[in-house]
């Protein structure tokens, strides 16, 4: 092929994909500061702008993010917090990741006697030569990422306030609710000219998603000490919620690259549009209790009763206690003659944990639908996903321990040697009916 050799067979090109598609980049990152307060409150904020270059071409992420926090003492009997934050993050991608034709595999692969262009402006690709070597199909990197378009946009509100109730000396209520709420959209778009990705349809694709988590507490704590007794004490309750929402579109056939995504109905071969919804509750009910006796003995006592709107209807709540043990050695009167020990530890423990990790709706009969090509019409369907189950309960762990702890030479060697014993029961696992 004369367009890429000479009369001799040497290639008139010798083209570095890897330097064609890469680049030295530049970033930059701007913030500014603000703090006041006083011996009963303080406020603070920042404002962070941040632009990052790719070194892949035609790359980037940009970022803003913004922070404030307030602490104020209103009274001696009330004190408040509340800080937020926001994250938006937005710039161009490239694949990273599988075996596709894209420019992170094509800039190693791409044939090296092509250059970037032909003669008349256009873009090469494997199959520009008229010679037939049997080469993958392969459009060159520049092409692809001059041509093809991945935007992302991520946003995050990040905010919790909280109040405490200062009831008496050593008791305290406090009340807080934390909201962590993520948007995704990303867009697409591939020119109906890339050989082996696109060509000759081209695609155009949307997906958005939304996900919101909320958590309220409410709990009452007490410490006290009366002489060589402490005391520590905790009981509250709470509720919390996640939300996820998305949709996507999908559409090819597109005669011209002008739209990009901006007009997707101008593509002749829709795919079906997709959407999804998942929301999980769970509210629980929690205790802890704390003695020690002059640093020598200890016990602690926990209790949970947590319901999960996973679980079947004649199971949603569990209960899982705990408690335990520890015997200080070191701390004793006996022992304080041996010197070489610097620590001596009994402790014990038993108690349950809970597992509620499994899909939203499991308990609950599902129909799978969608829709098919039939005869060229879409045509609806809808089968059993699985069955309903309301007794789907709550996986339980049981767990023992009981160990040693000792430290030697004002503890420069430290060891723990413990027992464990652990069983679960009600696994929470997928079976064929």
């Amino acid at each position: 092929d004369k367009n890429y050799f000479d009369a001799n067979g040497d290639p008139l090109y010798n083209t570095d994909w890897q330097k064609e598609a890469t680049r030295t980049s530049l970033s930059h990152n701007h913030q500014i500061n603000i703090q006041q307060g006083d011996e009963n409150s303080s406020i603070g904020a920042f404002i962070n702008y941040t632009d990052q270059q790719g070194i892949v071409k035609n790359t980037d992420n940009k970022r803003v993010n913004a922070k404030m926090a307030y602490d104020s003492k209103v009274k001696d009997w009330l004190s408040t917090s509340i800080n937020m934050t926001v994250n938006h993050t937005w710039g161009q991608y490239t694949p990273e990741d599988g075996g596709g034709q894209d420019a992170r595999r094509t800039m190693i692969e791409m044939l090296p006697w092509l250059p970037v262009y032909e003669p008349g402006g256009a873009y090469t690709s494997s199959s520009s030569s008229s010679m037939d070597y049997g080469f993958e199909g392969m459009a060159n990197p520049v092409s692809i990422l001059d041509l093809q378009r991945r935007m992302q946009y991520k946003t995050q509100l990040f905010g919790n306030a909280a109040f405490t109730f200062h009831l008496a000396d050593g008791l305290d209520l406090k009340t807080q609710l934390g909201v962590d709420n993520h948007m995704k959209d990303y867009k697409g778009y591939s020119s109906n000219t890339l050989n082996n990705i696109s060509k000759p349809n081209g695609w155009a694709e949307i997906t958005n998603t939304n996900v919101l988590y909320w958590q309220e507490e409410t709990y009452l704590t007490y410490n006290k000490e009366l002489g060589k007794h402490r005391i520590n004490g905790m009981a509250g309750l709470s509720w919390q919620e996640r939300v996820e929402e998305g949709n996507g579109s999908r559409t090819e056939g597109f005669t011209d690259d002008a739209y990009l995504w901006y007009n997707m109905g101008m593509g002749s071969t829709p795919s079906s549009p997709s959407s999804g919804y998942s929301n999980w509750r769970m509210n629980s009910y929690f205790l802890r209790g704390a003695y020690s006796y002059d640093n020598r003995y200890s016990a602690t006592v926990t209790a949970r009763y947590d319901g999960s709107s996973k679980f079947g209807a004649n199971n949603k709540y569990a209960f899982f206690p705990s408690v335990g043990l520890a015997w200080n050695i070191s701390n004793e009167e006996f022992f304080k003659d041996v010197k070489s020990i610097s620590n001596l530890k009994f402790h014990t423990s038993f108690g349950l944990t809970g597992n509620s990790e499994i899909p939203s709706f499991t308990s609950i009969s599902q129909i799978i639908a969608g829709t098919a090509l039939l005869d060229g019409t879409r045509t609806p369907y809808g089968y059993p996903g699985n069955l309903a189950n309301p007794d789907l309960k709550w996986e339980t762990t049981a767990t023992y321990d009981a160990g040693l702890e000792f430290g030697l030479f004002d503890n420069r060697l430290n060891f723990d040697v413990s027992y464990y014993n652990r069983k679960t029961t009600d696994l929470l696992l997928y079976a064929p009916i």
